[in-house]
């Protein structure tokens, strides 16, 4: 009877130090997702490990728009709550702290190449700028939403979307003139890329937009219809997007509109953000300091119809 006993201890034991293990936080790694859920925790994913840890991200709360600054430091920013936090990283233990207090529900942030965040909110349209230590730099409206945004490479646009009613938008921030980009797809998560095209979650499916804003493809998952979080990888190849109706995070090919690894988050209505260790960035100031070279699909949808084109005519010249 001893000895059962001090079997069954052995055994509770191991378990508890291997849940014990799962909970504590995990340096992030260069191509990890981050996902953040409905009830204020961002999870931890990586391809062939599965999730490897939940963290508190500030307060309960949507954890909706992400970004990694140069240093690896994780910003997250609190829907409901009106607040950006800031998880630091990338080695352990990542503690949250306030980053800025930020009214009518902020929903995405972005760095410039400086260092400097951009805060989008929703509700009334609000973008604000902010210093690495979260003192004010500058305001600018949109006349009624930013849902989401994205900087371009020379740090003198924000891209956007609204929510309500599809389109990308383009805040000039020197004018703030705004014009628009595309009126009739997008309405969430949108990056930029090299070649001035854009991808952006359109709720239904994903869309690549060229450089002048004209459909190019679309990007899906069957049985999938609210695609909501969006961003690169850090190969310059891919990206990742996540429906906040089934928990699916999935990655996608650029290129070819392949699928390739996936993830089913457990939140409950989630994952509202996604971010990727070592993301790239077209405003060039955030992803960890890991990523690749920003993406340009049209250059490489040009190269492979040449070099389909190519094996064609050589097809044809030997017969």
């Amino acid at each position: 009877m001893k000895k059962l006993l001090v079997l069954i201890m052995v055994l509770l034991t191991g378990l508890a130090l291997g849940f014990i293990g799962k909970a504590e936080a995990v340096t992030w790694g260069i191509g990890d997702v981050i996902a953040g859920t409905a009830s204020g925790t961002v999870e931890h994913w990586r391809t062939g490990s599965g999730l490897l840890a939940t963290y508190g991200a500030g307060g309960a709360s949507f954890q909706t728009g992400m970004a990694f600054d140069s240093s690896g430091n994780l910003f997250v920013t609190n829907f409901e709550v009106n607040t950006v936090s800031k998880l630091a990283g990338p080695g352990d233990p990542h503690t949250a702290s306030l980053y800025v207090s930020q009214g009518n529900n902020p929903e995405t942030i972005v760095f410039d190449k400086l260092g400097n965040a951009y805060v989008g909110s929703a509700s009334n349209g609000d973008i604000k700028k902010y210093d690495s230590a979260g003192n004010p730099l500058g305001s600018w409206n949109t006349g009624f939403r930013a849902d989401w945004i994205d900087l371009n490479a020379a740090n003198t646009k924000i891209f956007f979307t609204e929510d309500v009613n599809k389109g990308v938008f383009i805040l000039d921030l020197a004018t703030s003139a705004i014009s628009t980009f595309n009126a009739a797809y997008g309405n969430f998560a949108l990056r930029l890329l090299g070649d001035g095209s854009a991808i952006v979650a359109n709720r239904e499916d994903i869309k690549l937009l060229d450089s002048a804003g004209n459909l190019v493809r679309s990007y899906d998952v069957f049985g999938n219809n609210a695609w909501f979080a969006l961003n690169l990888d850090s190969d310059g190849k891919t990206f990742w997007s996540a429906d906040f109706g089934t928990g699916l995070i999935q990655q996608f090919d650029i290129t070819t509109g392949a699928t390739l690894t996936s993830f089913s988050s457990g939140s409950s209505g989630g994952p509202w953000g996604l971010a990727v260790f070592g993301e790239i960035t077209q405003g060039g100031g955030g992803g960890g300091n890991g990523g690749g070279e920003v993406p340009e699909p049209m250059t490489m949808l040009l190269l492979g119809s040449g070099l389909i084109g190519l094996w064609g005519a050589r097809k044809k010249f030997k017969k």
